[in-house]
Protein backbone atom coordinates (compact mmCIF):
# COMPACT_ATOMS: atom_id res chain seq x y z
CA UNK A 1 0.00 0.00 0.00
CA UNK A 2 1.62 3.75 -1.11
CA UNK A 3 1.48 5.83 1.84
CA UNK A 4 3.14 8.78 3.72
CA UNK A 5 5.51 8.44 6.29
CA UNK A 6 7.41 10.20 8.64
CA UNK A 7 9.70 9.39 11.41
CA UNK A 8 9.56 11.52 14.73
CA UNK A 9 12.86 10.87 17.46
CA UNK A 10 11.30 11.43 21.17
CA UNK A 11 14.05 13.33 23.14
CA UNK A 12 12.91 12.69 26.42
CA UNK A 13 12.98 8.62 26.71
CA UNK A 14 14.08 7.87 23.57
CA UNK A 15 11.46 6.61 21.23
CA UNK A 16 11.32 6.16 18.41
CA UNK A 17 7.67 6.57 16.41
CA UNK A 18 6.76 6.18 12.54
CA UNK A 19 3.46 7.09 11.56
CA UNK A 20 2.33 6.25 7.73
CA UNK A 21 -0.81 7.92 6.34
CA UNK A 22 -2.21 5.62 3.09
CA UNK A 23 -2.84 7.52 0.08
CA UNK A 24 -5.77 5.73 -0.12
CA UNK A 25 -8.67 7.57 1.11
CA UNK A 26 -10.81 4.53 2.37
CA UNK A 27 -8.27 3.79 4.95
CA UNK A 28 -9.27 5.48 7.96
CA UNK A 29 -6.25 5.36 10.65
CA UNK A 30 -3.09 5.63 10.35
CA UNK A 31 -0.29 3.33 10.22
CA UNK A 32 2.16 3.78 13.66
CA UNK A 33 5.04 2.21 14.92
CA UNK A 34 6.90 3.20 18.09
CA UNK A 35 10.13 1.30 19.03
CA UNK A 36 9.69 -0.92 15.97
CA UNK A 37 6.29 -2.41 17.14
CA UNK A 38 3.51 -1.65 14.68
CA UNK A 39 0.34 -0.65 16.59
CA UNK A 40 -2.94 -2.66 16.12
CA UNK A 41 -5.71 -0.42 14.63
CA UNK A 42 -7.49 0.14 17.28
CA UNK A 43 -4.25 1.52 19.21
CA UNK A 44 -3.58 3.73 16.31
CA UNK A 45 -7.25 4.93 16.81
CA UNK A 46 -6.29 5.88 20.21
CA UNK A 47 -3.78 7.97 19.44
CA UNK A 48 -5.34 9.61 16.88
CA UNK A 49 -8.27 10.33 19.14
CA UNK A 50 -6.23 11.42 21.59
CA UNK A 51 -4.19 13.85 19.78
CA UNK A 52 -7.25 15.33 17.91
CA UNK A 53 -8.66 15.88 21.04
CA UNK A 54 -5.98 17.52 22.85
CA UNK A 55 -5.62 19.78 20.28
CA UNK A 56 -9.30 21.19 19.96
CA UNK A 57 -9.45 21.94 23.41
CA UNK A 58 -7.85 25.65 23.14
CA UNK A 59 -8.14 25.81 27.43
CA UNK A 60 -6.11 22.72 27.71
CA UNK A 61 -3.13 24.21 25.15
CA UNK A 62 -3.09 27.64 27.34
CA UNK A 63 -2.90 25.81 30.47
CA UNK A 64 0.17 24.19 30.08
CA UNK A 65 2.00 27.41 29.59
CA UNK A 66 5.04 28.43 27.08
CA UNK A 67 5.28 25.56 26.07
CA UNK A 68 1.69 24.78 25.17
CA UNK A 69 2.37 26.58 22.35
CA UNK A 70 5.22 24.34 20.64
CA UNK A 71 3.45 21.30 22.18
CA UNK A 72 0.56 21.85 19.86
CA UNK A 73 2.35 22.99 17.06
CA UNK A 74 4.47 19.66 16.82
CA UNK A 75 1.04 18.04 17.33
CA UNK A 76 -0.62 19.35 14.33
CA UNK A 77 2.51 18.15 12.41
CA UNK A 78 1.87 14.92 14.04
CA UNK A 79 -2.24 15.30 12.61
CA UNK A 80 -1.34 16.59 8.89
CA UNK A 81 0.18 13.15 8.77
CA UNK A 82 -2.70 11.21 10.64
CA UNK A 83 -5.81 12.77 9.65
CA UNK A 84 -6.90 12.45 6.18
CA UNK A 85 -7.77 15.57 4.52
Amino acid sequence: MACTCRTFQCLCGGSTVTIAKALDPRVREPRIQVNGVWLSEGQAMAVRVAVTSWRLDRDHVAGVGPIGAAYDARLSEVEDIMVPR
